[in-house]
């Protein structure tokens, strides 16, 4: 694909007929987007200054490494950017820690964090269990205490898992805990039932919520590693893997508890550090 949207870039640049020409242009989520997908938009604006971007190079999880010096030097949208510095969403405790979690995982340094937040609150929680029913236990304990610690209903909870594999029978038994959940994916979002959210990460991205659990880790094969990779490539695999965790934890609005597998020493469980994590066993 990134070779057809760079040969389609080419196309547009040539002037052919039939190329489309818009008056703007204009893209959410920009960090997903490689370059060539990017400059092929530039062609299709009437003029270069037409295209919009918003995004967030830390909330990249197709394109690890993205950074906007690539756009900057290809794109000349340098003394064209702006930069939003308030937090309305996430508070500062969660934000810094998911950013010390994230940071654990890559190589090159984070762009230090210039952000000013409207809220703050207690540090998020990560927690180890060692089979299903304790992981639903604890989620159950948590879902109801953080509702009513927040003075919120049980529907302004969700718990993003790997996949539906995972999430559907997540959600049956937090039901039969006595919470009300319901599985969603994309395309289901009708949130006016008040029961728990259960989705999967693909479609957390975007969405925020004032409860968040991320569980389901040890039910699944998350992250799904290709077969006979050599060991560079399991590290990119898992560096993306640590940026999708990444998103989840900044969907997070006030309460956040990751659940991890005791005993997996995976780099996908470790860098919570205990001075931005409440890490208690």
């Amino acid at each position: 694909w990134e070779q057809a949207r760079a040969r389609a870039a080419e196309i547009a640049a040539g002037d052919r007929p039939g190329v489309p020409r818009f008056d703007a242009v204009i893209v959410d989520e920009a960090q997903d987007l490689d370059v060539g997908a990017v400059r092929l938009l530039v062609e299709t604006c009437v003029a270069p200054n037409r295209l919009f971007l918003t995004a967030d190079e830390s909330q990249s999880i197709y394109a690890a490494g993205f950074g906007w010096s690539d756009v900057h030097d290809q794109l000349r949208f340098r003394g064209r950017t702006g930069v939003l510095r308030a937090n309305h969403r996430s508070t500062r405790q969660i934000t810094e820690a998911a950013r010390d979690y994230l940071a654990a995982g890559v190589e090159e340094d984070l762009v230090p964090d210039a952000q000013t937040y409207v809220h703050a609150g207690p540090p998020p929680a990560v927690r180890s269990v060692g089979d299903p029913a304790e992981e639903l236990d604890l989620l159950a304990r948590f879902l109801r205490g953080a509702a009513r610690e927040l003075r919120l209903t049980i529907g302004s909870g969700a718990v993003l898992v790997p996949d539906q594999y995972v999430g559907r029978p997540l959600a049956t038994g937090l039901v039969k805990r006595g919470v009300p959940a319901t599985y969603r994916d994309s395309r289901e979002f009708e949130l006016d039932d008040n029961s728990v959210t259960v989705l999967p990460f693909v479609a957390a991205k975007g969405l925020e919520f004032p409860v968040v659990a991320i569980a389901g880790f040890g039910a699944s094969k998350f992250p799904h590693l290709p077969p006979d990779a050599d060991d560079e490539t399991l590290v990119e695999f898992l560096v993306r893997a640590r940026r999708t965790l990444f998103v989840c934890m900044t969907r997070a609005m006030r309460a956040l508890l990751v659940v991890t597998p005791r005993g997996d020493d995976s780099m996908l469980h470790d860098g919570y550090g205990p001075d931005l994590w409440n890490c208690d066993v």
